[in-house]
């Protein structure tokens, strides 16, 4: 039985590995790019210098500025033909239906963006949206209702979804780093944009962000195109899909057998991949994110119970970091999984997204450690009983306290969300020496945590640092279900992430060793 799991995980992975080398060559040849200005902010301008305001087109067209972006309160068609004229893209942004008609006589005219909450759809829209292309704007198109329905109806006779994602500082909700060429910069390297709109505050500040994004932009290989652009995303064959989803079913079953539950293990295992199977061919996209979900849960949980778990013995720092890479390894086994079933153009593209986060980062802490409580009750009470009582109450206390804050933490900052100015500043000082910003909760909370539960295997530690450094595994596991960040770019961090965190886990170890004689 092991070895027909072993052979099935094992076709998962040969199919895994093969989309995401090709995901990686079509994301390494998607590099013309779009720099843009609202035409609100041109007026601005004109009056701030006192210029005409064909002089300052004159000059953003000399500084790289391709596209215009044109709200429809301001929609002037004399104008627009005049910077038509010039050469710039125009990319309207519209309120309602109303112009549409107008806007066909215009000469390069470019993606077309939504700035309202609601998209009434017509024919007549979505036949004009399929000629010129839609415009997904960060952080605001997610929620617009209509969006995905738009996205889908204009799609081209091959398949392919005629969407471009736009970043600007505008639809911005909360600034996660406080420069602004810093934020363009992980826009264009980490969220797959291909338009930048940037945002008048004043001349000078405005021409060195271009001048200094521009320059990033190109020493990383990008073009700046007046052309169209598009994303070239293969679209997986549902059989890849099937044997894909199979590895997870698979691993399923080999954790109910470590764990002596071998009949729930393949009854659960085959319950999911029948549903997994018949959900691929009645609905797609939501079978997907529900296998992707579910196989964020199962490996780490997997890892951390194989590798932690068993009778205590000492180990060496050697094998301690043995360990921690086979839990790694079958973690990074978890993540090109998730790579294989969501590497498509509609999640690249943010029309869809990996569901339950929350989830993913809560449910395998909750099931590890009701798998501990169950199995390891008698080591626990042992141990605890070694305790003296009032150590055993002081460090109730502080664990208590701690384990509230963290998991407090870990929850509300799991995801997208605000965060404070000093973390703004730590993020930016990390992207700024690194290039690419490894997970935070993974190097300085995860893996440091997991390699002291793996050494102290001995002491009554080892319990609350398992739970706390399954952080390590399952974060690293969401990293590639953000599909919409370029592959390399998650390896890199993750590898980032895997080496602070063994410098910190080690000075950890160290430090409790020698400090608190533990």
């Amino acid at each position: 039985m092991r070895k027909l799991l072993y052979v099935i995980i094992a076709i998962s992975m040969i199919l895994s590995l093969f989309i995401a080398w090709q995901r990686i060559l079509s994301e390494e040849s998607q590099n013309n790019i779009q720099i843009g200005i609202r035409y609100e902010d041109i007026l601005k301008m004109s009056l701030d210098e006192d210029k005409k305001i064909e002089d300052i087109l004159i000059e953003l067209k000399d500084r790289s500025i391709t596209t215009i972006l044109v709200k429809q309160k301001d929609f002037d068609f004399n104008k627009l033909k005049i910077l038509s004229d010039m050469g710039f893209i125009i990319s309207p942004e519209l309120e309602d239906n109303t112009q549409i008609e107008n806007l066909s006589k215009i000469e390069n005219l470019g993606y077309i963006f939504f700035g309202n909450k609601q998209i009434e759809i017509t024919p007549a829209l979505v036949e004009f949206v399929a000629q010129y292309g839609l415009g997904f704007i960060e952080f605001f198109s997610q929620d617009q209702a209509g969006f995905d329905e738009l996205a889908e109806a204009t799609k081209d006779e091959n398949g392919r979804y005629q969407v471009i994602r736009m970043y600007s500082d505008e639809k911005v909700p909360y600034i996660s780093t406080p420069d602004t060429v810093d934020r363009y910069e992980l826009a264009l390297t980490e969220r797959s944009i291909k338009m930048f709109i940037f945002v008048y505050k004043d001349p000078k500040s405005l021409y060195t962000d271009l001048s200094e994004f521009i320059y990033k932009a190109r020493t990383n290989g990008y073009v700046i195109s007046d052309g169209k652009l598009e994303y070239d995303y293969k679209q997986t064959p549902i059989i890849f899909l099937i044997f894909i989803g199979m590895g997870t079913a698979a691993v399923s079953s080999l954790l109910g057998i470590n764990l002596g539950l071998k009949k729930i293990g393949l009854s659960l295992s085959g319950l999911i991949g029948i549903s997994y199977i018949t959900g691929l061919f009645l609905q797609k996209d939501l079978t997907l994110q529900s296998m992707a979900l579910i196989t964020s849960i199962v490996f780490p949980v997997y890892s951390i119970l194989i590798f932690c778990r068993g009778k205590p013995y000492s180990i060496s720092i050697r094998i301690c970091i043995q360990k921690f890479f086979q839990i790694l390894g079958i973690t990074v086994l978890g993540a090109l999984i998730i790579v294989g079933l969501l590497s498509h153009a509609n999640y690249s593209l943010g029309l869809d997204g990996f569901r339950g986060v929350k989830l993913a980062h809560i449910a395998p802490v909750l099931i590890i450690a009701l798998v501990v409580l169950y199995k390891d009750h008698d080591q626990i009470f042992y141990e605890l009983k070694r305790l003296k009582k009032s150590t055993l109450v002081t460090s109730g206390i502080l664990l208590f306290l701690l384990g509230i804050g963290m998991v407090g933490v870990y929850i509300i900052r799991t995801g997208n969300g605000e965060i404070s100015d000093i973390e703004k500043t730590f993020r930016s000082t990390l992207d700024n020496l690194l290039g690419v910003r490894p997970r935070t909760k993974e190097f300085l909370i995860g893996y440091p945590a997991l390699l002291a539960g793996l050494y102290f295997n001995l002491k009554i530690i080892k319990y609350p640092a398992m739970l706390m450094g399954t952080i390590g595994p399952i974060s690293l596991i969401n990293t590639f279900a953000h599909v919409h960040t370029p592959l390399l770019i998650s390896v890199i961090r993750s590898v980032y992430s895997i080496g602070f965190g063994l410098i910190i886990g080690g000075i950890l170890i160290y430090f409790l060793k020698f400090s608190f004689k533990i």
